[in-house]
């Protein structure tokens, strides 16, 4: 089995997808995960699609909000044989993945489906001694286990931190986006603590050989995180959206990615793929930049990105739109 690749500062570009098949149960205690032999067979059929065009990494996430592995009482078993699946598939296709371990809707107020507890595990997070647990019970032997296998190239810790974080002037002006009303306020984390957290996680990433990567939300914040990284191992990856302050993107790479890109590996963790042309729900009230799929692979290409992974392979009704695979095929100059 061929080891996965590493992003490197002034490496070359990587093309690649978030990829997902059913939030939050993908890796699940589930007939809905990738342990069910039908569940699978998409898995390689979305995998070939991706490697004939050039598509190298997938972000993947393995627990998303929490759903399946957690309880209040804390973490509970999870399902080793879909995480095996899914990495087993990724190598057969010659795609390296980076593990998201979880997601920032991990950290929001609680939710329900039936008996299922979906949210709602902050705490977890933001008081040490249920850190530490979460960390012995849960992230360390999935990191130890992962990581052992080639297919993965490296971990996150939470998608987009800034969103379980207290909302704070010094993030360049008061109710800039960082944070959200659904984290109850007791749960937010300071600055600091989301660092130590990392760190912690960083720590056990390295152990087992393998890349710790944070996903900002935003090309304002990703500068934040560069201290917590070893920028000789690791990388960063910041996500875009079309807010206000980022409109140009060319300005937006210039001023604020560039500078970081003369230390540290860097690129597109998530963007929208089709412009204009697809705009979520969430978004319809504002204008929306027509940045295409070309364009942010032609920037990624210009300003000498390490990585650009569109938004989402497998999208769903929130989501903006199937990933344009013939604008794909024509950048990368297949038939």
């Amino acid at each position: 089995m061929p080891e996965s690749l590493r992003l490197t500062r002034g490496g070359p570009l990587h093309l690649g997808v978030n990829y997902r098949l059913h939030y939050g149960y993908d890796f699940a205690n589930s007939d809905l995960s990738v342990a069910n032999p039908n569940r699978l067979a998409r898995v390689h059929a979305d995998f070939a699609e991706l490697a004939r065009h050039e598509a190298r990494i997938l972000r993947w996430f393995l627990w998303n909000d929490g759903r399946t592995v957690m309880s209040h009482s804390g973490p509970l078993t999870w399902n080793r044989s879909a995480l095996r699946a899914g990495l087993d598939a990724a190598a057969e296709h010659g795609l390296s993945v980076l593990l998201v371990l979880l997601d920032h809707t991990f950290c929001f107020a609680e939710e329900r489906d039936g008996s299922l507890v979906k949210q709602g595990f902050g705490l977890w997070i933001k008081e040490e001694e249920r850190f530490a647990r979460l960390l012995e019970e849960l992230l360390q032997p999935a990191i130890a286990e992962a990581g052992a296998h080639a297919a993965v190239m490296g971990f996150e810790f939470i998608n987009e931190p800034e969103m379980a974080m207290r909302r704070r002037g010094w993030w360049l002006g008061p109710q800039t986006g960082v944070g959200c009303e659904k984290v109850p306020p007791a749960w937010q984390l300071t600055l600091t603590e989301m660092r130590t957290r990392m760190r912690s996680v960083a720590a056990l990433v390295h152990r087992v050989g393998k890349q710790f990567s944070v996903g900002s939300m935003s090309s304002r914040w990703v500068g934040q995180w560069e201290e917590v990284l070893d920028p000789a191992a690791d990388f960063l990856n910041f996500h875009y959206y079309g807010e206000a302050h980022e409109r140009d993107l060319n300005a937006m790479i210039e001023t604020r990615i560039l500078p970081l890109a003369e230390r540290i590996a860097i690129g597109f963790g998530e963007f929208y793929p089709c412009g204009a042309r697809v705009v979520p729900p969430s978004r319809a009230r504002s204008p929306w930049p027509d940045h295409t799929l070309s364009d942010f692979f032609r920037a990624s290409q210009r300003y000498r990105l390490q990585l650009a992974m569109p938004w989402v392979w497998n999208p769903g009704s929130c989501d903006p739109g199937q990933i344009p695979m013939e604008e794909w095929a024509a950048h990368t100059g297949l038939d």
